[in-house]
């Protein structure tokens, strides 16, 4: 990155592709570094994020301190302590850029279309918080799957809904399927008609099994669920 795109970065301020950890009073941590470089990773958008360690929040520049011995810091070192201490393991560009005199160290963070953690499994986003400016907050399982189903990477119907069980499966609805095939009149795969209850649901997806059921996905509830079922697992 050339110093004059960086100060145009700094200048422009904190946003949700953009976060600044400042040094003047202490050293930011590994662990903060790479849990800040989390963050930018989970963020929405496909803009590349950019962490830079050495502008305080109020957009100063105050510079990054040497984190490896030499009075350095080793781009390549901090490049591995970020694929290292990443979950899936992340490649980020790392570079050190100065500006009137002081470093700045600058983390370019593609978004990730998998979430990532930490190795003990913590998981942050960039998002609006509560006081409508950019922040880190814990990024819920649920956020998770709605991403990857936006992205097109986690299909929802392939689901296991939890506690759903085969009797949770109306018989009415695989006979009222069978009528749907047989009224289509040769445009639906008759074959299916003819199968039995379990054996329509495994051809459909609608449930893991082999040799028993076990268990139900959201598409089976979705296709064959008793009205009951489908209300008490609505939550799950």
């Amino acid at each position: 990155m050339i110093p004059e795109l960086l100060r145009e970065i700094v200048t422009k301020g904190e946003s949700l592709n953009v976060e600044f950890k400042g040094e003047e009073k202490a050293a930011l941590s590994d662990s903060a570094l790479v849990e800040a470089v989390i963050c930018l990773a989970n963020r929405s958008g496909v803009e590349p994020g950019w962490l830079l360690v050495g502008v305080e929040d109020d957009s100063r520049i105050t510079g990054s301190r040497p984190r490896h011995s030499g009075e350095k810091t080793d781009t390549y070192r901090v490049s591995a302590l970020i694929a290292n201490r990443t979950r899936p393991s992340l490649a980020c560009r790392v570079e050190i850029v100065e500006i009137d005199g002081l470093p700045v160290l600058v983390v370019e963070v593609p978004t990730s279309r998998t979430p990532v953690s930490t190795p003990e499994g913590k998981y942050q986003r960039r998002a609006i918080g509560g006081k409508g400016k950019p922040e880190c907050m814990p990024y819920l399982f649920p956020e998770m799957l709605a991403r990857q189903a936006d992205r097109g990477i986690q299909n929802y119907s392939a689901l296991v809904v939890p506690d759903a069980r085969w009797e949770d499966l109306d018989p009415l609805e695989f006979e009222r399927f069978r009528r749907m095939i047989r009224e289509s009149r040769g445009r639906s795969d008759a074959a299916l008609a003819e199968l039995p209850d379990q054996e329509i649901a495994k051809a459909l997806g609608a449930v893991e099994a082999n040799h028993e059921v076990s268990a139900v996905r959201v598409l089976g509830l979705l296709l064959f669920g008793r009205e009951d079922a489908i209300l008490s697992h609505r939550n799950s």
